[in-house]
């Protein structure tokens, strides 16, 4: 019989599971949000702006799930496209959530029946 690919580093039930599956390296069932938490830490991008609105709101860890899954969706872009990440930066995120601020406030006073128009300060 060949030598599993499991890690000697897990612990025993999780090595034994991973055998009975057929080796799996990945045995845990919560994701590791490693990656996202280095992205939230990091100054001036949209991966930190986007965990800061979010851990306000929902906490932290649903924070770094968002941040980790879209992580995974620029991954996927870059690889689809075959072209290379630009980070959009803090400003555009902080932008594009108070443009979008300002469109759902309208809409809400138009259903209550006032008439808004945008006027240039």
């Amino acid at each position: 019989m060949g030598r599993s690919c499991v890690p000697e580093t897990m612990r025993a039930h999780e090595r034994k599971r991973a055998e009975k599956r057929g080796g799996a390296i990945t045995t845990s069932k919560r994701p590791k949000p490693g990656a996202a938490w280095a992205a939230s830490m990091t100054k001036d991008t949209a991966f930190s702006a986007m965990y800061r609105n979010i851990a306000g709101r929902r906490g932290k860890k649903r924070a770094l799930v968002a941040v980790g899954h879209q992580i995974l969706i620029q991954v996927y872009r870059v690889l689809k496209t075959g072209e290379r990440y630009q980070d959009a930066g803090a400003a555009a995120v902080t932008e594009r959530r108070l443009q979008n601020r300002e469109q759902r406030m309208v809409r809400e006073l138009k259903r209550c029946g006032y008439d808004v128009s945008k006027v240039a300060v």
